[in-house]
């Protein structure tokens, strides 16, 4: 498994992100990010957002 743990310097700066992103699939790449940076599984994450755990980019 990667490891995705981001400091809170950098949760904090993709939150910023989030909030600024215009384009919903932009908003979604960054909401996937942030949910791994805080150690959730891959897998949990995908379930999540309601995409295919083995998807390996978006459109």
């Amino acid at each position: 498994m990667l490891d995705y743990r981001l400091d809170k310097h950098e949760l904090a700066e993709l939150r910023a992100a989030h909030r600024a992103a215009r384009d919903v699939r932009e908003a979604y790449r960054i909401n996937a990010v942030i949910l791994l940076g805080k150690e959730r599984a891959s897998a949990d994450v995908a379930d999540a957002l309601l995409i295919d755990p083995d998807t390996r980019h978006c459109s």
